[in-house]
Protein backbone atom coordinates (compact mmCIF):
# COMPACT_ATOMS: atom_id res chain seq x y z
CA UNK A 1 0.00 0.00 0.00
CA UNK A 2 1.41 3.32 -0.86
CA UNK A 3 -0.20 5.40 2.11
CA UNK A 4 -2.47 7.28 -0.82
CA UNK A 5 -6.52 7.54 0.79
CA UNK A 6 -8.35 9.22 -1.83
CA UNK A 7 -8.89 10.51 -5.01
CA UNK A 8 -12.12 13.20 -5.97
CA UNK A 9 -12.56 15.40 -8.89
CA UNK A 10 -13.44 18.75 -8.92
CA UNK A 11 -14.28 19.70 -12.84
CA UNK A 12 -10.50 20.05 -13.59
CA UNK A 13 -8.67 18.88 -10.56
CA UNK A 14 -7.95 15.69 -9.16
CA UNK A 15 -6.48 15.03 -5.98
CA UNK A 16 -4.89 12.65 -4.45
CA UNK A 17 -4.25 12.53 -0.41
CA UNK A 18 -0.80 11.47 -0.31
CA UNK A 19 0.71 10.13 3.51
CA UNK A 20 3.68 12.22 4.38
CA UNK A 21 5.76 9.51 6.31
CA UNK A 22 6.03 7.18 3.32
CA UNK A 23 5.52 9.51 0.59
CA UNK A 24 7.02 12.97 1.29
CA UNK A 25 7.15 15.83 -1.39
CA UNK A 26 9.99 15.60 -3.75
CA UNK A 27 10.22 19.33 -4.24
CA UNK A 28 10.24 21.99 -1.37
CA UNK A 29 7.15 24.21 -1.59
CA UNK A 30 3.67 24.91 -0.21
CA UNK A 31 1.22 22.02 -0.41
CA UNK A 32 -2.22 21.33 1.21
CA UNK A 33 -1.99 19.50 4.36
CA UNK A 34 -4.40 17.41 7.06
CA UNK A 35 -2.37 18.25 10.30
CA UNK A 36 -2.52 16.47 13.89
CA UNK A 37 -1.68 18.80 16.94
CA UNK A 38 -2.22 17.69 20.20
CA UNK A 39 -3.43 20.45 22.54
CA UNK A 40 -4.86 21.53 26.52
CA UNK A 41 -8.19 20.14 24.67
CA UNK A 42 -7.01 16.79 22.94
CA UNK A 43 -6.12 15.77 19.64
CA UNK A 44 -7.24 17.94 16.93
CA UNK A 45 -6.87 17.73 13.15
CA UNK A 46 -7.30 20.23 10.50
CA UNK A 47 -6.01 21.60 6.93
CA UNK A 48 -4.12 24.43 6.34
CA UNK A 49 -1.25 25.00 3.27
CA UNK A 50 2.08 24.30 4.67
CA UNK A 51 5.55 24.81 3.20
CA UNK A 52 7.77 21.83 2.97
CA UNK A 53 11.42 22.25 3.67
CA UNK A 54 12.84 19.64 1.52
CA UNK A 55 16.78 19.67 2.44
CA UNK A 56 15.71 19.40 6.28
CA UNK A 57 12.64 17.06 5.46
CA UNK A 58 10.34 19.07 8.22
CA UNK A 59 6.91 20.79 7.34
CA UNK A 60 6.99 24.83 8.30
CA UNK A 61 5.35 27.87 8.63
CA UNK A 62 6.15 31.12 10.07
CA UNK A 63 9.02 29.28 12.02
CA UNK A 64 6.39 26.47 13.82
CA UNK A 65 6.98 22.89 12.89
CA UNK A 66 4.03 21.07 12.08
CA UNK A 67 3.16 16.91 12.12
CA UNK A 68 1.75 16.70 8.67
CA UNK A 69 -0.14 12.94 8.10
CA UNK A 70 -1.47 13.77 4.85
CA UNK A 71 -0.91 15.83 1.91
CA UNK A 72 -1.52 16.74 -1.77
CA UNK A 73 -0.88 19.56 -4.44
CA UNK A 74 -2.52 22.99 -3.76
CA UNK A 75 -6.04 23.44 -6.42
CA UNK A 76 -5.03 25.74 -9.29
CA UNK A 77 -5.98 29.20 -9.26
CA UNK A 78 -9.35 29.50 -11.66
CA UNK A 79 -8.68 30.96 -14.58
CA UNK A 80 -11.31 33.57 -13.40
CA UNK A 81 -9.45 34.72 -10.54
CA UNK A 82 -6.00 35.09 -12.70
CA UNK A 83 -7.55 36.97 -15.59
CA UNK A 84 -9.28 39.76 -13.29
CA UNK A 85 -6.07 39.65 -10.59
CA UNK A 86 -6.74 42.75 -8.11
Amino acid sequence: MNGNVEVYHNNTFERTWKNSRTNPPKEAGRYWCLIEEQGDLGLSRYQWNCYFAEHTNRWIDDGKEYKVIYWTELAPIPSILAVNAF
